[in-house]
């Protein structure tokens, strides 16, 4: 999505614009009304641990408070801490990193409650850790740094508590990026014109210039002349004046590049060392060169850090040369560069959220007793345990995902175990391969992916053609190309289809507070240990009750239908205690809407079952307002997601929100828990409205989908969808499903700028 208005200043994503349309992006614009916009943020999700266990009052039973999106709220949102404590991220794999936030809460209760300050150290193995210092206080406990555009896969957070505080209370942990295999960088080799200096800043495997680390000058650099004046000898080349160092890069092939970076540091200080000038020039056989550009202009980062930034036309080369010249300055005698990055056009859409889907294995399935029931073995967001969390099959195999409606697709990951021999015999499980299909009407099959490779436990893809599907079909083959080894098996643990990263234009919703009663499902006093309640009236809710298979209540953590006591995963997101909706039931309640306008009902969801290891499939439930459906929710996970519902444009006053249990499989100990239930007022105050000036162009593509969470219109100078001019008129879902999605929200545009309230 792009937001622009007339202007000089252009941006990385406004170069295009601005050579076809003439306009250049001021994307500020519509923020300076109070309009939040949310595109392309590539918020990076991760796994953590914490060095310091949280106090007794805000625990993290489920690991995920710190990364769960939410930190408005002290109580619900934040993890104290008694002293100083390191959080270690784990990413997943390397991705480029750009921004990390770390958002803090203040509070005077018992004490001082505050952080002083946080540092920042990464690493690509978990094992050897690089320091990049401290991230600047921003105010309101925001602490931040920016623009490393460093590759790693583990981030090390350190929280120092303030002086003579109690401790310290964490809200969020924020990580901004992109996939490594996401982001167009490209792999190289290369030499130097002149050795290294080696007696500092070594590169003796050559590697420090592709590394993915570049912002500490001590450790994430390569010297290219001697430290002082006092040890310059011109005949010993590692001791020589640095005034010329050319860096060759081999990309092993001919491959397009359409930017290329050179970091490099900068103290103009006698003794010191600087870089004043970058000519790039690049060649297809590595003897005959072409100039592609010359750069004595920087960036300037923290740390006397700089970079020499070339864009160029996708130009195709194998062979690339940065010719990096040293300051004027006669007393300075060395250059520090710290990295050189070569970036492909990016055509792949970034993923965004997992989608939800059914699904059917088309070979036969090996027993595992009452597991041989398929789903949501695949879709239950676990896959920590070969035998209770994982699907074996017998020889190749067919998974056919059913999502519903035809939706843009952005990417699956699929994992698997092995290849790998069972303990107890001499049979071997294992997949090599995992062709790819997506279709419509599951009759005409367009091939998407063909993955012969994995990373780590998966079969991982972005899909570049970002199909428009309702079905994907894997057919995935056994290993069995190794004949000393008696392979029988495929072994998979869980199945990720991705939407398209969505962007969000609009004024962010507010919660109506206590529109929902017994929201969190809190009972004063709280419920015994285990304990559920089945069916009544309690605090506004009618729980309706049949037999022990069919009622619905609400439950405390631990209880037999949230996994007992053992699992941590079904802890209540919020306080100790959740709705239950087992088998066919109803709870119901009266919801009050403050205004007329559009809303939607947010609740947090997890199955609830009465034996963890026996997975019975997915449960479905009905959402009802005033006895009109809603929406029919399906859950299948074992961890806790978030849903939302959009409501229909709402009157002011009561209404009734009904949940039906459906049970469509009619299955016996089997349903949801449902907590945290928030309704939200998408809605622009007036006083957000105002004159945007003439001739903001707005442009928008189906690889990145809008979210138009707003009520009421926006006016542009000019509209491009998909790249194509649209005509005067009004625009939003009914006209262009793929590209806007939201409650009401549509862009209408004619003359001039302007937010509209309807």
């Amino acid at each position: 999505m792009f937001l622009c208005g007339r202007g000089r200043g252009m941006n990385e994503r406004s170069v295009t614009v601005t050579r076809v349309y003439g306009w250049a992006c001021v994307s500020g614009l519509l923020l300076s009304v109070g309009v939040a916009c949310a595109a392309e943020t590539n918020l990076l999700s991760f796994a953590y641990t914490v060095s310091l266990t949280p106090e007794a009052a805000t625990p993290d039973p489920l690991v995920r408070r710190l990364n769960d999106g939410l930190w408005t709220d002290i109580a619900a949102h934040g993890v104290r801490f008694a002293g100083d404590v390191t959080i270690t991220l784990d990413l997943g794999s390397r991705v480029l990193l750009t921004n990390v936030e770390a958002r803090t809460f203040s509070a005077v209760e018992t004490g001082t409650w505050a952080t002083a300050g946080v540092t920042l150290e990464v690493s690509a193995d978990g094992a050897s850790w690089v320091a990049l210092g401290g991230l600047s206080a921003e105010g309101g406990g925001v602490f931040k740094g920016s623009m490393f555009y460093a590759c790693v896969r583990y981030l090390r957070v350190t929280c120092a508590r303030q002086a003579g505080a109690a401790g310290q209370i964490l809200g969020e942990i924020v990580v901004h990026g992109e996939a490594e295999n996401a982001s167009g960088l490209h792999a190289f080799s290369y030499t130097t014109s002149v050795p290294f200096f080696p007696g500092a800043h070594t590169d003796g495997s050559l590697n420090k210039l592709y590394d993915g680390l570049w912002t500490n000058a001590s450790n994430q650099s390569v010297q290219y002349g001697p430290s002082n004046m006092e040890t310059v000898d011109p005949d010993t080349p590692g001791y020589a004046i640095a005034s010329n160092v050319t860096v060759t890069v081999d990309l092993g092939s001919e491959q397009t590049v359409s930017r290329a970076h050179l970091y490099a540091f900068r103290s103009n200080t006698s003794n010191g060392y600087v870089t004043a000038r970058v000519i790039l020039s690049n060649s297809l056989d590595g003897v005959s060169w072409n100039v592609a550009g010359e750069q004595e202009v920087y960036e300037t980062f923290y740390a006397n850090a700089v970079r020499f930034d070339f864009l160029l036309p996708n130009t195709e080369a194998r062979y690339w040369a940065f010719v990096c010249l040293k300051g004027e300055r006669t007393d300075v005698p060395r250059q520090l560069l710290g990295e050189i990055q070569l970036t492909g056009p990016s055509l792949q859409p970034v993923v965004g959220e997992p989608l939800l889907f059914t699904y059917t294995i088309a070979a036969q399935v090996a027993g595992f007793g009452e597991k041989t029931d398929q789903p949501p073995r695949l879709t239950d967001r676990t896959w920590d345990h070969v035998v209770e969390n994982g699907v074996r099959v017998v020889g190749n195999t067919e998974i056919l995902a059913d999502l519903g409606v035809p939706r843009r697709l952005a990417g699956a990951r699929l994992y698997v175990w092995g290849p790998t021999k069972y303990s107890s015999t001499n049979k071997w499980y294992g997949t090599r391969r995992v062709l790819i299909e997506a279709s419509t009407d599951s009759q005409s099959w367009t091939e998407v992916a063909d993955l012969t490779e994995k990373t780590g436990m998966y079969f991982d893809t972005v899909f570049t053609n970002k199909p428009f599907a309702r079905y994907l079909r894997l057919s995935c083959e056994m290993c069995d190309d190794e004949p000393d080894k008696d392979f029988e098996n495929q072994i998979f643990g869980e199945l990720l289809i991705f939407q398209p990263q969505v962007s969000v234009i609009g004024a962010a919703p507010v919660e109506v507070a206590g529109a929902i009663p017994f929201a969190g499902f809190e009972s004063d006093p709280l419920l015994d240990p285990a304990l559920i309640v089945k069916g009544g009236t309690v605090n506004g809710w009618a729980f309706s009750y049949t037999d022990a298979d069919h009622y619905a209540g609400y439950q405390i953590n631990g209880s037999t239908v949230s996994g007992g006591s053992i699992l941590p995963r079904y802890a209540a997101p919020e306080g100790s205690q959740t709705a239950v909706l087992m088998g066919v039931a109803s709870m119901e309640t009266q919801v009050t809407v403050p205004v007329d306008g559009c809303y939607g009902l947010r609740f947090e969801m997890i199955n609830a079952t009465l034996n963890d290891r026996y997975l019975k499939g997915p449960y479905d439930f009905r959402v009802l307002l005033d006895g009109v459906e809603v929406e029919v929710v399906m859950v299948m996970n074992q961890a806790y997601v978030q849903r939302e519902v959009l409501l229909p444009r709402l009157s002011a006053g009561t209404h009734a929100l009904r949940f039906d249990g459906l049970n469509s499989r009619q299955l016996t100990g089997w349903g949801v828990l449902i907590d945290r239930l928030r309704l939200l007022h998408y809605a622009m105050r007036a006083e957000q409205v105002a004159q945007q000036g003439a001739g903001m162009v707005f442009m928008a593509d189906s690889w990145r989908p809008l979210a138009l969470s707003y009520d009421g219109a926006i006016r542009v100078g000019a509209l491009w969808v998909e790249s194509v001019l649209q005509p005067t008129g009004k625009h939003g879902e009914a006209t262009y499903p793929a590209v806007f999605s939201g409650p009401g929200g549509i862009i209408g545009f004619g003359r001039g700028t302007m937010i509209m309230l309807r």
